[in-house]
C-alpha cells in the first residue's frame, strides 16, 4: 500500500464502487471497481484514484506516470511564482546627522523597491526617552520621505528603550 500523499492505481483500489471519469475528461458514473479496470485496460491506461475522501470515491481513466508528470509541473511552477518577502532592518540614533539621515533613507527606498519590508529602529540612550516627541518627528519626516515607495503597515511601537515601526512597499 503506498504513503497517505500518493494516489492509489488500479490493484490498489480497495473500494466497491467509484465516481469514474474517463480519459476525456467526461464523467461515466458510479461504477464497480471491477468494472472500471476493465475498461481502462482496454484503453491501455491506469485507474487512478484521484479523490479518495470524496463519497464515493473519484477514480479516472488516464496514464499515472503522465498525471504524476503535470503534478510536479503544477508544483514546480507555483513554487516559482512564491515570492519571499524579507524584513529588513534600520537601526536609527535619535539625534542623527542629516547626511546619515538621507543614506538610511536612499537605502530604505532601495529595500522598498525591490519589494522588501523595512523595519526602523530607534534606541533610546540614558535620558534620550523624555525627549520622544522628537522621534515623532523624524517618524513623520521618514515617513514623508518614502510615502511613493511605501506605506506605514505598523504605527510606532514603544518595548522598553526601543521604538519601532515597519514600513511596507506599496504594490
Amino acid at each position: 500500500m503506498s504513503s497517505k500523499n500518493e494516489l492509489r492505481i488500479n490493484k490498489e483500489i480497495r473500494v466497491a464502487e467509484a465516481r469514474i471519469i474517463d480519459q476525456n475528461g467526461n464523467m461515466i458514473g458510479v461504477l464497480p471497481i471491477s468494472k472500471a479496470l476493465q475498461m481502462a485496460f482496454e484503453v491501455g491506461l491506469d485507474l487512478v484514484e484521484v479523490s479518495p475522501n470524496a463519497n464515493p470515491v473519484v477514480c479516472r481513466i488516464t496514464s499515472f506516470s503522465k498525471l504524476k508528470y503535470e503534478e510536479q509541473k503544477k508544483a514546480a511552477l507555483n513554487k516559482k511564482k512564491q515570492k519571499v518577502v524579507d524584513t529588513k532592518e534600520i537601526k536609527m540614533s535619535l539625534n542623527i546627522g542629516e547626511g546619515d539621515f538621507t543614506t538610511k533613507i536612499k537605502q530604505a527606498s532601495k529595500f522598498l523597491e525591490k519589494g522588501d519590508k523595512v523595519k526602523f529602529n530607534f534606541m533610546f540612550r540614558g535620558r534620550e526617552i523624555t525627549y520622544s516627541d522628537n522621534a515623532k518627528i523624524i517618524i513623520e519626516k521618514i515617513e514623508n520621505s518614502l510615502k511613493e515607495v511605501g506605506k506605514m503597515e505598523e504605527k510606532p511601537k514603544m518595548e522598553g528603550k526601543k521604538l519601532f515601526f515597519t514600513i511596507a512597499p506599496i504594490k
